[in-house]
């Protein structure tokens, strides 16, 4: 009976192994900043150039546009600290791409991303 749990404990921690590897390796479809609000409650990559940074009260935006119809990237506050030194100076300038759920925000739309891996700097 020792050597069936064993043999059991071994498969399922492979088995579960491998399904946290199918899922970090996932792909997600990347889409320009203006095309991002047809995407609501989806998971995608949203690309663009950062023209500036906003602080308002639930975080840091990284702004594409000054038109609120289009996306803006939004660091909520509890996360900030997570992510070293200056976000403006960090993403303001710089083509980016940030993978999150698309959401609406009042009449603008939102990416919120928490952690700093889920965006990438372009060259």
């Amino acid at each position: 009976m020792g050597l069936r749990r064993l043999v059991l404990v071994v498969f399922l921690f492979v088995v579960s192994v491998s399904a946290i590897g199918a899922v970090q390796k996932q792909t997600y479809p990347e889409v320009g900043y203006r095309q991002a609000s047809q995407h609501i409650g989806e998971i995608v990559w949203v690309k663009g150039k950062v023209l500036r940074t906003e602080e308002g009260p639930q975080g840091t935006f990284l702004l594409f546009s000054a038109n609120k119809k289009y996306v803006r990237v939004l660091i909520p506050k509890p996360n900030i600290k997570d992510f070293e030194g200056s976000i403006k100076h960090r993403y303001a300038g710089k083509r980016i791409k940030a993978v999150g759920q698309v959401s609406q925000l009042g009449e603008g739309f939102v990416l919120a991303v928490d952690q700093p891996k889920r965006i990438k700097i372009e060259k």
